[in-house]
């Protein structure tokens, strides 16, 4: 999760983007503290493992604006990490780093849901996006129609959706 404050150097309007982590395992908390320690513009805290009523009420406290998507492109078309449906169901819009195409790419791109970074080249503008507080709650504002949409996949929409039609057509 991404929230934004103001004393960094790069980024528009000296952003800070202070990352939390929620139930990560050691090597991940490890690579984000490594983030943190090169990176001007980034924080990092871990609130250890919290149910969902608890993420929901630390993310109203701290003023959390984004949701963050990391996906590997080899994991392209196998899944959607949990922590996808956890931020629709909390009403956060979604900060997506990953592959064109995935269940968090749609969410971004087709809901406006969320901003998706999927290729090269400086993060400068697209980031300066993120941290204008206004996008950020026009992005959430949009979350309850990809929520709806998603979770409205049973085992039936599943198959239509992957093989075309339902088996046995």
């Amino acid at each position: 999760m991404v929230r934004i404050g103001h004393a960094g150097r790069r980024l528009p309007k000296r952003a800070v983007f202070q990352i939390v982590t929620v139930g990560t395992g050691e090597r991940g908390q490890d690579r984000f503290r490594e983030l943190a320690s090169r990176c001007k513009n980034f924080s990092w805290t871990h609130w250890g493992s919290l149910s969902d009523d608890e993420l929901g009420k630390r993310i109203d406290e701290e003023r959390v604006a984004w949701g963050l998507v990391l996906m590997d492109t080899s994991f392209k078309g196998l899944m959607s990490p949990s922590k996808f449906s956890t931020y629709l169901n909390l009403g956060l819009p979604i900060l997506y780093f990953g592959p064109e195409g995935t269940n968090a790419d749609r969410v971004c791109r087709e809901f406006e849901a969320g901003k998706a970074f999927s290729g090269g080249g400086s993060l400068d503008e697209p980031m300066g996006k993120a941290v204008d507080e206004r996008v950020a709650e026009e992005c959430r504002d949009r979350v309850s129609k990809a929520r709806e949409y998603f979770s409205a996949f049973d085992a039936k929409r599943f198959v239509e959706e992957v093989f075309g039609g339902e088996k046995g057509e």
